[in-house]
């Protein structure tokens, strides 16, 4: 007759319920090893360190920042770390980051990693990447928006606004045409802005207010 332990018929294990714990030597696992060391360096909070070790990085490295970048929920990964790999992917400019960053971009399951993924390309400072970001500018998330219009003056900052304003003059779809400009103007307002964030214009008093001083 089978024991009976909490309501239940207990449970016959080969070898017993509990076995010796197996010590397990990393160093015969040096793939594991690296991907450790390189979520180390994406799980430092402060973006300076983060970004010194990152340039430390080797080469074979960012084959490994790709697989972390395209890691999502199912593979339980930590969305704040796969949005500094995905940020990462700009330290070199290679064509297969670049390509990743755009699939991401315009791919991604949701806004957030869409979103990050248009910051990353418009710090890469690219004008051709430019036709991509402004498809985002009418995403339906105010997140995906703003990663846009981000973007745009991040790449107007490592080029010019005029090369900017020169793709502007080629978009057709009046929507799109609209925000971007509504994007070029709040972009040479904020040029207008000096850093203690105060309007460099003089604020005029209105009429109203001047005789109601006198």
């Amino acid at each position: 007759m089978e024991d009976i332990k909490h309501g239940q018929p207990e449970l016959n294990i080969r070898g017993g319920v509990s076995r010796p714990s197996t010590f397990v030597n990393r160093t015969d696992f040096p793939e594991l090893a690296s991907r450790e060391r390189v979520l180390s360096v994406l799980r430092a909070r402060d973006v300076e360190t983060r970004e010194q070790e990152l340039k430390r990085l080797e080469e074979a490295d960012l084959a490994i920042i790709r697989a972390i970048a395209q890691e999502g929920a199912a593979a339980n990964a930590e969305p704040t770390v796969r949005y500094n790999a995905i940020a990462a992917l700009v330290q070199r400019s290679e064509a297969e980051n670049l390509n990743l960053l755009t699939d991401l971009a315009e791919f991604g399951e949701d806004f957030y990693v869409r979103g990050h993924a248009l910051l990353a390309l418009g710090a890469a400072g690219l004008n051709m990447a430019l036709p991509m970001i402004a498809s985002h500018l009418l995403a339906e998330e105010r997140f995906e928006q703003l990663a846009a219009q981000r973007a745009i003056g991040l790449v107007a900052s490592y080029n010019s606004l005029e090369s900017v304003r020169a793709y502007a003059s080629r978009i057709q779809d009046a929507k799109l045409r609209s925000a971007f400009d509504r994007t070029l103007d709040q972009l040479v307002e904020t040029q207008k802005m000096p850093r203690d964030g105060k309007s460099s214009v003089t604020p005029q008093r209105s009429t109203s207010s001047a005789a109601a001083s006198t």
